[in-house]
């Protein structure tokens, strides 16, 4: 079993970001404040740099879209401030499906090193360790993330079921 200090580690985003969400969360103006910065390109771009990823101009234009709806951002506001790892954390090392870690070398949102801490409460998961890419891995190279996914789901046979159950 993991030490409590393992725990913390694991979840220090959530510990944070969780409150500070829900204090966000709770004021009406707070999405239209963020929508209103999001329509800058330039704010937009800096929050992508921030989370280690690049997309090229189509990707850029698509993120002022979310960032710029309040709509979105008070609905990410509102499942950030209902994280609660603590459970997950504690049910992981029992976890008997299989697992896949994607990870990232460039993410600056949740560094590869986390998914390394994961892979020592679930030692049967597998971890994919992507070079040169964010965050948003999976739209930078999103046939490579999606290629991972797909191989991991028809070696636990989901694919397979699935196939089955159609037919």
């Amino acid at each position: 079993m993991p030490s409590s200090d393992s725990r913390c580690q694991c979840g220090v985003a959530a510990q944070f970001f969780s409150p500070l969400a829900k204090m966000m969360a709770l004021n009406p103006l707070v999405p239209r404040l963020f929508a209103w910065r999001g329509r800058d390109p330039a704010a937009v771009h800096r929050l992508l740099k921030g989370t280690g990823s690049t997309l090229d101009a189509h990707g850029e234009r698509f993120y002022r879209r979310l960032v710029g709806s309040p709509g979105h951002v008070g609905a990410a506001l509102e499942m950030m401030a209902n994280w609660d790892l603590h459970p997950l954390l504690r049910d992981l090392p029992r976890l008997k499906a299989a697992l896949l870690l994607v990870a990232a070398s460039h993410d600056r949102a949740i560094p590869p090193d986390v998914a390394l801490r994961i892979k020592q409460l679930v030692p049967q998961a597998q971890l994919e360790l992507i070079d040169g890419l964010g965050h948003l891995a999976h739209e930078e190279q999103p046939a490579r993330i999606a290629a991972l996914i797909i191989a991991a789901a028809e070696r636990a046979g989901v694919l397979a079921v699935q196939q089955e159950m159609s037919i």
